[in-house]
């Protein structure tokens, strides 16, 4: 993944919005080792987001791909350092969240599940500083370090998570329950022959087991987000 962003101390002071504090945008991607290993043993300067093999699918849904989060997005303590070149800048933070389905719709991305909660998964992170956000434009300087443990899914989401299923489904079956004797309670007592109508199977037409499938795929997926942003946060 290559995130870019503008940190013009300037701009991000101009903007009345603040969403020049808070965009980052996303390319998913690959990095081949072999041409990491051929760059970092060079004595030239390495532009590592050039490694950066980017994805041919660009939609930037979390269905797809990283989706980035603005609303948690920051930039802070950006200051010009130089008053000849406003775009040479320090900042104290620049903090970027993003997230995807744990599943997404693309067969090579890393699938994550529940066996993933609290184990260790290595990543491996970098920062570069371009004139600007052009494709092919030429690095200032680049950092990197080495592998670390970072996490991608955690037990207490996991518990979280089922909890949330288990009472949506207990919701569901008490409705369930009082519709089935109140249709049956009236038709009873309305029913001159003595009949009954069993009205059980419309009850997933209602929004009974049906609708409580919908609604535990709605919350695992929202809640694989907020697991996936934490991961980011992590690292």
């Amino acid at each position: 993944m290559l995130i870019k962003t503008d940190v013009s101390a300037e701009r991000i002071a101009a903007d009345p919005t603040g969403n020049v504090g808070r965009t980052m945008t996303i390319f998913d991607g690959t990095m081949n080792i072999e041409a990491w290993n051929t760059a970092s043993t060079s004595a030239a300067p390495i532009d590592i987001s050039a490694l950066v093999i980017q994805d041919s699918n660009t939609d930037a849904s979390h269905k797809f791909n990283w989706e980035t989060i603005p609303a948690k997005n920051s930039k802070t303590g950006c200051v010009g350092i130089n008053s000849n070149l406003p775009d040479w800048v320090n900042c104290d933070n620049i903090n970027a969240h993003w997230y995807r389905n744990w599943n997404t719709a693309q067969a090579d991305d890393r699938e994550i599940t529940d066996a993933d909660a609290d184990q260790d998964v290595r990543c491996w992170g970098w920062i570069q500083s371009v004139g600007s956000g052009d494709d092919g434009a030429a690095p200032n300087w680049s950092e990197y370090g080495d592998w670390k443990n970072c996490k991608v899914a955690f037990s207490g989401y996991v518990a979280a998570r089922d909890a949330e299923i288990a009472a949506q489904n207990a919701t569901d079956d008490t409705t369930d329950d009082t519709t089935d004797d109140t249709t049956d309670d009236t038709t009873d007592d309305t029913t001159t022959d003595g009949g009954s109508t069993d009205t059980g199977a419309t009850d997933n037409t209602d929004g009974g087991d049906d609708e409580n499938v919908d609604g535990a795929a709605t919350i695992f997926s929202s809640a694989a987000a907020l697991a996936t942003a934490a991961f980011a946060l992590s690292f």
